[in-house]
């Protein structure tokens, strides 16, 4: 017999929202809150309203709320092909959980959960459509990679922009001596500014893999699906 015929429905929810508030990041933790979920599916509404009803709350630490998106990760994993009404009950959370996340001032908490995004985008758990969203979300609330984007771009125009007047100023004055002078400085310049561009993508390229190497100690490695392989984030 099942545990959801053998409990009334305001204790699964009591149980459910003790569970929730003393939760740890711990691999066996997530694992087991997800076993209730499956073993009490018959309360699913009862379920995901209070999963959802934890993570709106005000007061919740962005550290909590990473924390429930690593549950979320491992029950859609679990029941994406098995139990697809579990599914769609705790889709929606995913979604809030980002949007409250990305709007903390804890720059750890932002790279941690930008490196959770590009795992949902590369298991893609999530249809396009909600991945879109949440990319959207996360960047409307950092700002961080349109601005950096923005920054380059412009760097990148200002050393076209002088190149080109370094062109036209070479065909002017090509025989005057004080001139050269001139343009050997600017196009030393022009290099420098180029190196910085360079040096910027390179460095990022480096900071991306230090912060992924740290997400994958600070998150326990994950268990197969029930029916397909998929990546987690623990």
């Amino acid at each position: 017999m099942s545990i959801d015929k053998i409990i009334p429905e305001d204790q699964v929810r009591e149980i459910f929202s003790n569970r929730l508030h003393n939760i740890d990041a711990t691999q066996e933790s997530i694992e087991n809150y997800t076993k209730y979920v499956i073993a009490c599916q018959s309360f699913l509404s009862v379920i995901s309203d209070e999963f959802l009803k934890f993570v709106n709350e005000p007061n919740l630490s962005s550290n909590s709320l990473l924390v429930c998106l690593f549950i979320a990760n491992d029950v859609l994993n679990r029941t994406r092909y098995r139990h697809p009404m579990i599914f769609s009950a705790f889709l929606p959370s995913v979604k809030t959980i980002v949007s409250k996340c990305s709007k903390s001032d804890d720059p750890d908490i932002k790279t941690c959960l930008k490196q959770i995004i590009d795992l949902f985008n590369e298991t893609k758990l999530l249809d396009q459509s909600l991945m879109t969203l949440i990319n959207e979300i996360y960047n409307k609330n950092t700002g961080t990679s349109q601005m950096e984007e923005v920054s380059t771009l412009l760097e990148f125009t200002e050393y076209c922009d002088k190149l080109v007047g370094y062109e036209e100023l070479e065909k002017v004055q090509e025989a005057n001596k004080s001139s050269y002078d001139v343009r050997r400085k600017t196009l030393s310049d022009h290099m420098d500014l180029l190196r910085r561009v360079c040096s910027f993508h390179t460095d990022q390229v480096k900071k991306n893999t230090e912060e992924k190497a740290k997400l994958s100690k600070q998150i326990p490695e994950s268990v197969e699906t029930e029916t397909k392989p998929a990546k987690y984030l623990y």
